[in-house]
């Protein structure tokens, strides 16, 4: 996957959504870690990537959340379904994870609603 400088990002603690930037960084925090500049949240930065295996989709909603903390967009049922699925680890555990690249879910819900800006009327 590689990005561009038209690809959304998105920061997973808030939702909200903007084009890449290079400030914000927090150094304390290794540097993985940017200050949201809609809300002041700290927290993860990582670009949306659209989930493209129309199997895994529940439903035909539009994309407006995204699965934490790798960014693949897809609807509110979906994420919610997902999250609540526990999918083999190894040998002896489960944990729900994203169907599009299988990445452990991360954070309360394991998905995020996504907060758009647009143009004010």
């Amino acid at each position: 996957d590689v990005v561009d400088e038209k690809q959304p990002w998105v920061y997973l603690n808030c939702g909200h959504v903007h084009g890449y930037h290079n400030w914000g960084n927090k150094e304390e925090r290794d540097g993985k870690d940017r200050e949201c500049p809609m809300c002041r949240s700290v927290g993860p930065y990582v670009p949306l990537w659209l989930g493209c295996e129309a199997g895994f989709y529940v439903d035909a909603g539009p994309p407006t959340h995204a699965f934490s903390p790798c960014g693949h967009v897809c609807s509110e049922k979906t994420t919610a379904y997902w999250s609540q699925i526990p999918l083999p680890h190894g040998t002896h555990t489960f944990h729900a994870a994203c169907p599009f690249c299988a990445h452990q879910l991360a954070g309360e819900q394991g998905y995020i609603r996504l907060i758009f800006q647009g143009p004010l009327d």
